[in-house]
């Protein structure tokens, strides 16, 4: 398959405590160049488009527009991107769910509601979500022309991801600890370095194994080793659990600067 027939890999509609986001993916052997402008498209059909939103190098943009009209949802949304000559890409239509009614929506949005105040507010222990870059511009500075491959994970340019700049923008992204743990520190006196942490998120952004958290009140820097549904509605992930390991400060990860916040 040509990544430009099918340049998207996934994009998704989720719903925050305080608005809806869209998140995208795009496939990693796609040829691009820099700068690439994600800008979210929006119809009551597939045919007259309106852009509501533009976002550079990132994959994720909050929504200013509330994603249904009257009695059931039926606004599209799509994502287009140029990157730095010119090319355009597409990604297929999307809708939040063909089975979702505002009620469903409303109902999403005040679990969320509820999780997200008390995370901000209550119990969450406050961090910053670095994503792992799986896509994008291909590193200059380390990357094996046979296989598409880092040569090293200590790469200053990507730091092993392949990919320049190797994080997207940090997100605010606040965790309430289990409470069966007595410490994020509960790996120190051990053996084992990998020793686990777990804790409740909100699924907005959605992260993945090896994805970088900061913990924001120590500058710890940990690695995201899985992520577990909790709640659910109507198929959608509002919260998930997240397990993590601590990394040594040795680790690349702690090169990659923060620039900003999204």
């Amino acid at each position: 398959m040509n990544p430009s027939d099918h340049p998207f890999k996934f994009v998704t509609v989720l719903t925050s405590h305080n608005s809806a986001a869209l998140q995208w993916n795009i496939h990693p052997d796609l040829d691009v160049s820099a700068p690439l402008t994600f800008t979210v498209q929006m119809s009551q059909g597939t045919s007259e488009w309106e852009n509501v939103g533009s976002v550079v190098n990132n994959y994720i943009i909050m929504l200013s527009v509330i994603p249904y009209w009257g009695k059931v949802i039926t606004k599209h949304f799509r994502v287009r991107l140029v990157d730095g000559d010119g090319a355009t890409y597409y990604s297929n239509p999307i809708v939040l769910t063909q089975l979702w009614t505002r009620r469903d929506f409303l109902i999403a949005k005040e679990i969320a509601r509820r999780y997200g105040k008390m995370l901000d507010k209550y119990t969450g222990e406050p961090g910053l979500l670095l994503k792992r870059k799986a896509w994008g511009v291909r590193c200059s500075a380390c990357q094996d022309t046979t296989w598409s491959q880092p040569n090293t994970s200590f790469c200053p340019n990507c730091y092993g991801t392949g990919f320049e700049g190797g994080y997207f923008s940090p997100v605010f992204y606040p965790i309430m600890a289990d409470p069966n743990q007595k410490s994020w520190d509960r790996q120190e006196g051990t053996n084992d370095p990998r020793a686990g942490r777990s804790g409740l998120a909100l699924n907005v952004p959605v992260a993945e194994a090896k994805d970088l958290w900061i913990d924001t009140a120590t500058g710890k820097r940990f690695e995201i080793l899985s992520l577990q549904p909790v709640d659910t509605h109507r198929g959608a992930v509002l919260t998930v659990t997240v397990s993590m390991a601590t990394l040594p400060p040795s680790d690349p990860a702690y090169e990659v600067e923060i620039n900003g916040t999204t």
